[in-house]
């Protein structure tokens, strides 16, 4: 008797054994198609996003087209009675950015003795809103740089007003121009005017030759 009832109970514990690893077995796989994610077959292209349409470059920004290259350059720097204040060479790389968008130009000027004197970069871009020439510089090894720097071409010359800061505490005014344009040479002078504007005196200029 005893070993008949010993038989049955490890009959009910192996059957219960087998059923709980049955649910066990159907529970991991039922987790596991739960948590496994279908991988997307649409290619990136196909998919939503915002497409960006970049604006027609502007006709005048023609203007400008002369400069780009790389030139050599002299430069006489000039007081306030006319007498020269100093000479220099120079070089004068300009080239396109943003689809032609703006102009990057580097100019770095040389003592006589080559040393370095100034460093000059300047960005320039046509802005339709203003109509106008939109323009800033910096120099690196000197305090010079504009406060504002706009104009227009006129009969293949270009007129700038610029408002520069020469040295800490100092806001004069300037007339910057491009002319004598060729395809391989240029004039450009700058004028300053510490009074608003009732006086003026040519502070540079410079003669521009195409390396390349």
């Amino acid at each position: 008797m005893r070993n008949t009832i010993l038989t049955l109970l490890l009959l009910v514990v192996s059957i219960s054994c087998k059923t709980a690893n049955k649910k066990e077995i159907v529970t991991i796989k039922k987790e596991k198609s739960v948590t496994i994610a279908p991988v997307s077959s649409v290619p990136a292209d196909d998919q939503d996003s915002p497409q960006i349409t970049l604006a027609t470059r502007p006709a005048k920004m023609e203007d400008f087209d002369f400069l780009i290259g790389n030139w050599t350059a002299t430069s006489k720097r000039f007081l306030p009675e006319g007498t020269v204040k100093g000479e220099y060479k120079g070089k004068w790389e300009a080239q396109l950015l943003d689809e032609g968008r703006m102009i990057f130009d580097l100019v770095t000027w040389f003592n006589m003795d080559g040393t370095k004197e100034s460093f000059f970069p300047t960005l320039r871009t046509f802005s339709p809103k203003t109509n106008q020439w939109e323009m800033t510089f910096i120099s690196s090894l000197s305090y010079m740089h504009s406060q504002t720097f706009r104009g227009n071409f006129v009969d293949g010359e270009g007129y700038f007003d610029a408002i520069v800061s020469p040295s800490p505490g100092t806001i004069i005014k300037a007339k910057i121009r491009f002319y004598d344009i060729t395809k391989n040479s240029f004039e450009w002078s700058m004028k300053f005017s510490d009074d608003e504007g009732e006086n003026w005196f040519v502070a540079e200029r410079i003669t521009a030759k195409r390396v390349r």
